[in-house]
């Protein structure tokens, strides 16, 4: 029991409502016999004694007083609290023979109600119980930031703004939600390529907002020509509950049909939805059908399916404060995976053909990040608020699989992660990130690959934009059980080429674009791109031996505000180095999203 919360309630109750407060120049002895404190939560009765000069045993002194409200409320400022108060109505100084008595009582800021304005086919409690903000809790402005990126992730709504006012008539916070509703039952046509070497035809059919609930399905239909290659069909249909009853377990299922057999997974998972998050978990069962092929210069010389079963599930336990984060993780995977050649590609050379294994992975996983927010417009999309972590993350996961779990073979798993967001006073912005995999069997490194980007974005007038990126792909290991393969061309960093057209263990690409922005309004966004591409591409030692491949190009960039800012290319790409006869005509490509 809180005998202490006790003693003031037994002390209010016993002082008559009616008492009328009395001035210093009235009181019998000015020494201040006894402060209470009423109202404070987040701060504790002693944090708050700690910042004021008025104290049991002093002389009572009013200009004192007030300066010890202002010190009191300052301090909640700094905590967030900014609707935080002296509720000088219910301040009481009374007169005992011994001394004085001061009842304070802090009105915190205590959220009373919350509106939703702009939603007219979501429901309003989609959008409320997606705040951090809650009716009945005390309000935070870090709290409000939060949920307004929160919504801004939403698919379902395109800009999200909220308005926190103070209300006399009621003393409490009134919380006003802006939202903008995005378009989510959307058809697609894409023909992203145009060539002889490849070209493909997606239809799709995705709503992302069933009957304003949030929920999503997606109904997909994809077929791929490949030069020498059979044509593919795909046909995956998809749903997601992201608030299964009315929690934050997120459900997913997706079921995909294809010609070398189906596909499905189901998961679970209850993600670090805030800042203030302290657990998360996920789960996930799947069983996976793929054709993977083997290129070389270009051309596939081998293909193999790969039949896949998948466990997996853990566990994360998030410390620190909002800005300053640790996590440890607990992980498992189980897995089985078969590897058989494909009839898509004939040849009589199976030693890229993965073995078969049998893997029961436990692990474990840790996480350090040290950001803070901003908001920013135009940087890797186009019009919308943008909310971009300034500062560090990095990590690291390792995991064994060992014999007596069912394995058929030891072997450890080992990846770590890096990035870090930094912006200049001249709206200079710098990101890089660097990933490792790699698998390790008695001591020695059978496959791994390092990826590592550094991206620069000059933010200029007009909303123009200049972005460089430079980025490497390397692999090492045993090229017998190496499962992934270093490629250079139209979808892999070199526009104007044939897809894989180059093939490698190692690649080094510098792309250049000049963004522009020309048009914007409620309904569309237009701008344009020039760009240039330079790519290198070598196999172990031989980092001389090949030649360094360019591209030039410009193009244009769609968005719309109805689409949750989509970013939508059409690009006209004339490659510099093409290996033969060169084409008089530039390659026309379309794709969504930026390429970097």
């Amino acid at each position: 029991m809180n005998y202490q919360l006790l003693r003031k309630l037994l002390l209010l109750l016993a002082l008559p409502i009616w008492t009328n407060l009395i001035s210093v120049a009235e009181a019998k002895t000015t020494k201040i016999q006894r402060i209470v404190l009423t109202g404070n939560r987040i701060l504790t009765d002693n944090e708050i004694r700690k910042i004021m000069k008025t104290q049991v045993g002093k002389d009572f002194d009013k200009t004192e007083l007030q300066e010890d409200f202002d010190r009191i409320v300052a301090q909640f400022y700094e905590l967030g609290c900014r609707f935080a108060r002296i509720d000088k109505e219910r301040l009481l100084i009374k007169q005992f023979d011994r001394g004085l008595y001061l009842h304070i009582h802090i009105d915190e800021g205590v959220i009373g109600k919350i509106t939703v304005e702009g939603n007219h086919r979501t429901q309003t409690d989609v959008i409320v119980r997606e705040l951090i903000l809650k009716v009945g809790t005390v309000y935070f402005y870090d709290e409000e930031l939060e949920s307004e990126r929160i919504l801004r992730r939403k698919s379902y709504l395109s800009e999200a703004e909220i308005i926190s006012k103070w209300q006399p008539e009621t003393m409490q916070v009134h919380i006003h939600v802006r939202v903008n509703e995005a378009w989510t039952l959307i058809p697609t046509l894409d023909l992203p390529a145009f060539s002889k070497e490849q070209s493909s035809m997606l239809i799709r059919l995705s709503e992302s907002n069933v009957f304003g609930s949030g929920n999503g399905y997606q109904f997909r239909f994809q077929q791929i020509r490949e030069a020498q290659q059979k044509t593919r069909n795909l046909l995956s249909v998809g749903y997601q509950i992201p608030r299964t009853f009315g929690t934050h377990l997120n459900t997913i299922g997706r079921y995909t049909q294809k010609a070398e057999g189906d596909s499905w997974i189901i998961g679970l998972s209850y993600p670090l939805y805030s800042l203030k998050s302290k657990w998360g978990a996920d789960f996930s069962i799947s069983e996976s059908v793929d054709e993977l092929y083997w290129y070389k210069g270009g051309s596939p010389v081998g293909s193999f399916i790969r039949n896949r079963y998948l466990y997996s599930g853990q566990v994360i336990r998030s410390f620190g404060t909002k800005t300053n984060k640790s996590q440890i993780g607990l992980w498992t995977n189980s897995y089985t995976s078969r590897y058989h050649e494909s009839e898509s590609v004939s040849t009589k050379n199976t030693s890229y053909i993965p073995d078969d294994q049998r893997l029961e992975f436990i692990g474990i996983s840790m996480a350090k990040q040290n950001a803070s927010f901003i908001r920013t417009r135009h940087l890797n999309q186009m019009g919308r608020i943008e909310d971009i972590p300034l500062g560090y993350t990095y990590g690291t996961k390792i995991g064994r699989s060992l014999m007596w779990l069912g394995s058929n073979r030891s072997q450890t798993q080992l990846s770590f992660f890096a990035q870090h967001f930094y912006r200049t006073s001249h709206q200079l912005y710098l990101n890089s990130q660097s990933e490792l995999l790699s698998q390790i069997h008695n001591g020695v490194i059978e496959a791994a690959i390092l990826i590592v980007s550094f991206r620069l974005i000059k933010k200029n007038f007009h909303n123009q934009s200049l972005a460089i990126q430079l980025s490497t792909n390397s692999t090492f290991g045993s090229a017998s059980n190496r499962q992934n393969q270093v490629l250079l061309g139209g979808s892999n960093g070199l526009r104007g080429y044939p897809l894989r057209r180059f093939d490698g263990d190692n690649n080094l690409i510098l792309n250049i674009e000049s963004r522009g922005l020309y048009w914007e309004n409620d309904w569309l966004i237009l701008g344009s791109i020039i760009f240039f591409d330079v790519g290198h591409i070598w196999t172990k030692g031989n980092f001389l031996s090949s030649r360094v491949k360019r591209s030039v190009g410009a193009g244009l960039r769609l968005s719309s505000p109805k689409l949750n800012y989509r970013v939508y290319r059409l690009e006209f790409s004339y490659p510099l180095d093409l290996p033969g006869r060169q084409s008089k005509f530039p390659v026309v490509n379309y794709s969504v999203g930026h390429l970097f």
